[in-house]
């Protein structure tokens, strides 16, 4: 987040099965399956104070999500209609 890393992770290469019960109901209903049965992994980070400090003095939030060239293999963001999760990508602030 602007410029500083939150969180790194190592998830399991493109997981499908009857966990990504979301992802059977959300493909097209054609005899053809497509990504049926395909979810990921729930994953939380917690901003660094010198993120959320580097947010509030540019007057804006930068969020990356990307993919280390070593570990070629894409990036797949699940909403609430796809994967295990009934839930959209999601930021919570917390005001204290």
């Amino acid at each position: 987040m602007n410029g500083i890393v939150a969180g790194t992770f190592s998830l399991p290469d493109d997981p499908a099965d009857h966990r990504g019960i979301l992802s059977w109901h959300a493909q097209p209903h054609d005899k053809k399956l497509r990504e049926a049965g395909s979810y990921g992994c729930l994953v939380e980070a917690t901003l660094p104070a010198a993120a959320l400090a580097a947010a509030a003095q540019a007057g804006e939030i930068i969020l990356r999500l990307e993919v280390d060239e070593a570990r070629s293999g894409g990036l797949a963001i699940y909403g609430e209609r796809f994967g295990r999760y009934p839930v959209d990508p999601t930021l919570v602030f917390q005001l204290r």
